[in-house]
């Protein structure tokens, strides 16, 4: 489980390809992250760059969070 909250801002570092690639070792990974379904683009970017290493990625939305469930 990764939920690194920061306010409203989530640390780029941690959408840098290269902590994903360690990330996906593991057979699951919930990421939580502040965003609404309206953030569209912002959620579709990271779910891309999710997807370059797992075979699948799932969305959920909790109340203002977007989990982003990666087998």
């Amino acid at each position: 489980i990764v939920d690194l909250y920061n306010g409203k801002n989530f640390p780029q570092k941690f959408e840098l390809d290269k902590f994903i690639k360690k990330l996906s070792k593991n057979k699951l990974v919930v990421i939580n992250r502040v965003g609404k379904k309206d953030d569209k683009s912002l959620i579709m970017d990271f779910r891309e760059k999710l997807q370059k290493h797992f075979k699948k990625v799932d969305l959920f939305y909790p109340v203002a969070n977007v989990m982003f469930i990666c087998k």
